[in-house]
């Protein structure tokens, strides 16, 4: 009788044990009220990735995941997070027949200029079925105001979801879908929710279509994003609402730039001589014709191997030519047309255009192919990005104390997971192109598992500022990259 009384005691600690241990796991929203969430923002916070919007990234987006763990703070009150779907697994949109966004990526078969069959990253079959109809009325409104390509000065501008300002620029496909009127502004929309709590990543884009297009598209300046940011701030707040920032993410660092080394050509042992050769002329003539000593930067030392690439600078009373061998320190954009460097010349010298031995060194000068500055980033515009994203970085955490709301150094997180990996349950997640498993097949925007892996920085954000128990979600639970 003994032993058995004894052994129905430790049952029952063994349950309340289990039960303290489990059962009692409070989740808490602290200081915060998550029960009106509203999350704005771009691509990153639509749940962008492989060059497109569709609805398992929409699902599987950084937002959606918070929002489901609030609902684990607030299970009572029947919190609902809504989201402007697209209308397939496709991604894209088409108007008028015409297809105006481009489809997602995923890993397709192509054959090369040489008849090479590879598989790569590259558009699938399905074409788009969204279109530009209005959801709202039937599906809104909507608490996911993440607007892909839109900037930061777009979030109140008017008129931003107007078709008919789709032919100026001044209109985004994505928001014409979802707002709420032709001539609202995506504050405005996040406003009429009466938000008790928002999230705001943007910013991005104001730096980012300057670095993808090569420089050739300007950057924001400093003093529109700092006023625009400001004012963003201001408005969500004004009701009382609580919140969480993250700032810009360093993007000279994603796979976009970084995938393409600098010494992409590569030459045999006869090739490489032949242009040695060639190259020593060029050198000779320039330093004939615009001054001795000119020509040494022209005369190239390819060697049996990888080469640099040569790329289109400006002339100058120094470099008369206007082209240059690209530095081990500066970038080649991910849409550089890799059959042209293969097959024509791109970047060295055009093949078959010369005749050392019958044409003149002028035409050499013709046939040299540099590489056009929309598919390079320089040294300069590197520094110019970083110094911009430092500015902008700086004036985010500013208005985020100013306004006492929770911050997320996006920047210091992404630089840890490019150089030191991150691990989740024994997984490890690096930022290498297609096999890291953060970075989606864009090379830009990051896959379901990178999109848990920045929300549970953002997790760690609002609890550590308004003393909540947001749980983390699982990242190892999400998708990695798409595979047809």
């Amino acid at each position: 009788m003994k032993k058995n009384i004894i052994l129905i005691t430790i049952m029952l600690f063994s349950l309340v044990a289990c039960k303290s241990k489990f059962d009692d796991l409070e989740f808490s929203g602290g200081t915060a009220n998550f029960k009106t969430y509203v999350a704005i923002g771009s691509s990153l916070t639509a749940g962008y990735a492989d060059n497109a919007l569709y609805i398992s990234g929409q699902t599987n987006s950084f937002p959606s995941m918070l929002a489901a763990q609030m609902k684990k703070v607030n299970s009572s009150s029947g919190i609902i997070f809504n989201q402007p779907l697209m209308a397939d697994e496709n991604g894209g949109i088409i108007s008028d027949g015409l297809i105006i966004e481009d489809q997602k990526y995923g890993l397709v078969s192509s054959t090369d200029c040489r008849g090479e069959a590879s598989t790569g990253p590259g558009k699938i079959p399905n074409l788009p079925t969204t279109t530009l109809a209005n959801i709202y009325a039937s599906a809104g409104p909507f608490h996911n105001i993440g607007v892909p390509g839109s900037k930061l000065v777009d979030v109140d501008r008017s008129g931003f979801g107007n078709a008919v300002n789709l032919k100026s620029g001044t209109a985004n496909p994505y928001y014409v879908r979802m707002a709420s009127d032709p001539n609202a502004t995506m504050l405005e929309d996040a406003m009429k929710l009466s938000p008790t709590f928002f999230s705001l990543w943007i910013g991005n884009n104001d730096l980012l279509e300057h670095a993808t297009s090569g420089g050739v598209i300007p950057p924001t300046d400093y003093g529109d994003f700092s006023t625009a940011y400001s004012s963003a701030l201001a408005k969500l707040t004004a009701g009382g609402a609580k919140g969480i920032v993250a700032n810009i993410p360093d993007i000279t660092a994603l796979p976009f730039f970084t995938y393409v080394p600098f010494d992409a050509i590569p030459l045999d042992e006869a090739t490489a001589n032949n242009l040695k050769i060639i190259f020593e002329k060029i050198g000779n003539y320039v330093d004939t014709v615009f001054g001795a000593g000119l020509g040494e930067q022209y005369r190239v030392p390819y060697v049996t191997g990888q080469n640099a690439l040569i790329i289109k600078v400006d002339s100058t009373a120094t470099n008369p030519l206007g082209w240059r061998l690209i530095t081990k320190d500066e970038f080649v954009l991910l849409t550089i047309p890799q059959d042209s460097i293969k097959c024509a010349g791109y970047g060295i010298f055009r093949s078959g255009g010369y005749d050392p031995f019958t044409d003149p060194i002028e035409k050499a000068l013709t046939e040299v192919n540099p590489v056009l500055s929309q598919y390079i980033l320089t040294i300069s515009e590197i520094n110019e990005i970083k110094s911009l994203t430092s500015s902008f970085n700086g004036h985010i955490k500013s208005e985020a104390a100013k306004y006492n709301l929770a911050h997320v150094d996006m920047n210091t997180k992404f630089a840890d997971i490019i150089n030191n990996g991150l691990i989740f349950n024994d997984v490890t997640y690096t930022t290498t192109y297609v096999s890291g498993g953060t970075f989606s097949l864009d090379g830009v925007h990051i896959t379901a598992r990178g999109y848990a892996i920045a929300a549970n920085h953002f997790i760690d954000g609002i609890n550590a500022k308004y003393g909540a128990q947001l749980p983390k979600v699982n990242v190892n639970e999400y998708p990695g990259l798409y595979l047809p």
